[in-house]
């Protein structure tokens, strides 16, 4: 099997477990390394594009995440 199979498989088995599947479209870099600065110009980029919607990904196990960049957001 392939990556891509293996990840088809695992959805499937999620939805026929009545689980939900979120794919989101915005992540804030923070599990990467980004610093509170490159993580709060990363929301504002994409806030200034105006989209109906966005689903974000930040990691509130980081300290300055949570308490530094999420209130910003």
């Amino acid at each position: 099997m392939t990556k891509t199979d293996t990840a088809l498989t695992k959805i499937l088995v999620a939805a026929a477990d009545g689980q939900a599947i979120v794919v989101w479209d915005f992540d804030s870099g923070d599990s990467v390394g980004y610093t509170v600065k490159q993580s709060k110009d990363a929301y504002k980029n994409i806030a200034n594009q105006i989209l109906k919607t966005i689903l974000t990904l930040s990691h509130e196990t980081n300290e300055t995440s949570a308490l530094q960049v999420l209130p910003y957001a």
